[in-house]
């Protein structure tokens, strides 16, 4: 068995090298069975109980005055634990050791000279641990070092400096390697396993501090944490990387520590709400898209700042009163196409383009409806929409000449409509459209003059285009927010 003992401190191994918990130790004089009283600290002033009983970890302070003695131990149950009791321990309070020694150690590198058992001494890459005392010729034995226990090391006050916590079967530990001039000392996680992580943990809310500079010589791989349901308040768990799910409103990130660095992806569509406690980009709301990653700092507080918005998608969040692309539909073959993406605490006015959209019946009208806020489907009644040349209609018809032609050689139609005030409910939205095609004899036409109006004030939550007869066989049809300014 081993028994280490640093500046008082001992910790209580059985023979298989393990912690006794609750382990015990009495002191006799030596080669007698008169108790000694211990102490449990330096100055000799406050006694142990007799016996005096270890911690969970086997590790007991005990101090007494310098001399030689009898030490016993015991298990938690009092039974004495294999080879003891022992004479001649040198229990001086502090144990003696000689870790660059120019020589390997004699039996005269006793007591006289401050050795105990359990001292240690290293010469030429050997260990040597004393094990026994015959009279007082010491007894030092070559050693792989893996029988060192360590409790604690301690201070010259007694104080303690280093804390060991033995593991059961413990295969993975702390190597410390020194260097020469020039050259860094290492602290390295070695063992058996192949792959060690290496963890620095501090007490509490306690932070480790790196002083006064951290230099990377390999990857820095943030932590990915749990993923986290928005929510109007948010709480991060653990790391600085997570997946945000859900669909609720963001209006503020619970703190983390000032100073903290986070990258949110987030895996649909939800608001995030610019406030002095949530700064954004652009000073304007977000809506965010599956796939989009924001990185956000703490700079006090409760206070975070939005540093990086990618979009998924490549695109740009804008800036106050610029275009922002939204959502893009490639043709093929659809009854309509319904657009979405309107956002009142974003946007105000839209921008669609349409690029060769081609119809599958000859000569047809190319049409627009709204869906209104609190609405189940698109407003078609007969008067719900008028335009230049008609004053009540079920649709939009954005063209103001004949119907779109069909035929391959004709190219569908291409330009753009604006859709003005869709949020503004003391107004009716209008449009206005630039749209140029083909009729059905492949006349070139250009209308630049088409408006319209839905007779409704209300906030538009959806818009749809369609042919008057026949799909929308083929092409594209891409929409555009106006940063509100």
């Amino acid at each position: 068995m081993a028994l280490i003992a640093f500046s008082g401190r001992i910790q209580i191994t059985d023979a298989n090298g393990s912690a006794v918990s609750g382990g015990k130790l009495r002191l006799f004089e030596n080669n007698a069975s008169t108790p000694v009283t211990t102490y449990s600290d330096a100055a000799l002033s406050v006694p142990n109980p007799d016996p005096a009983v270890a911690n969970a970890a086997g590790v007991i302070t005990v101090f007494a005055a310098s001399g030689v003695y009898r030490l016993a131990l015991y298990d938690a149950d009092d039974a004495l634990l294999d080879g003891f009791p022992i004479d001649n321990v040198d229990f001086s309070g502090a144990l003696q050791n000689n870790f660059a020694a120019s020589a390997a150690p004699t039996t005269s590198n006793n007591a006289s000279e401050g050795y105990s058992l359990g001292s240690r001494w290293i010469h030429s890459g050997t260990h040597y641990v004393l094990t026994s005392f015959t009279g007082t010729d010491a007894n030092w034995e070559t050693t792989d070092n893996s029988d060192v226990t360590l409790g604690s090391l301690n201070d010259a006050n007694g104080n303690e400096m280093l804390v060991g916590t033995p593991t059961g079967s413990a295969v993975n530990h702390v190597g410390l390697t020194n260097a020469a001039t020039g050259n860094a000392p290492d602290i390295a996680a070695v063992g058996d396993d192949a792959n060690i992580d290496l963890q620095l943990s501090a007490k509490g809310t306690g932070k480790i501090l790196i002083a006064p500079d951290l230099s990377l010589s390999k990857t820095l791989i943030q932590k990915l944490g749990a993923d986290v349901a928005s929510a109007n308040d948010m709480t991060l768990g653990d790391g600085n990387a997570f997946d945000i799910t859900g669909t609720t409103t963001i209006n503020t990130i619970a703190s983390k520590g000032v100073g903290t660095t986070v990258i949110l992806q987030f895996d649909g569509a939800l608001q995030l709400t610019h406030s002095a406690d949530l700064v954004l980009p652009t000073a304007a709301n977000i809506t965010t898209a599956a796939g989009d990653i924001a990185v956000f700092y703490e700079y006090a507080s409760g206070d975070w700042r939005c540093v990086s918005y990618q979009r998924a998608d490549g695109s740009g969040l804008g800036s106050s009163g610029g275009l922002v692309f939204l959502a893009s539909t490639e043709l093929s073959s659809d009854a309509s196409v319904d657009f979405t993406a309107f956002d009142s605490s974003t946007y105000d006015n839209y921008l669609f383009l349409f690029e060769s959209v081609v119809p599958s019946n000859d000569g047809t009208v190319f049409a627009m409806r709204f869906k209104r806020s609190g609405q189940g489907s698109f407003d078609s009644g007969g008067s719900d929409y008028r335009y230049i040349g008609n004053t009540a209609d079920s649709e939009i018809n954005t063209l103001g000449g004949s119907g779109v032609g069909s035929a391959a050689s004709e190219y569908g139609v291409s330009g753009s409509i604006w859709v003005h005030g869709a949020h503004d409910t003391s107004t009716f939205t209008r449009t206005t459209a630039l749209l140029t095609y083909r009729n059905a004899g492949s006349a070139m036409t250009l209308d630049n003059n088409m408006c319209g109006e839905h007779e409704f004030l209300a906030d538009i939550i959806e818009a749809q285009f369609f042919f008057a007869t026949g799909n929308l066989e083929s092409g594209r049809i891409s929409m555009f927010g106006v940063v509100n300014s």
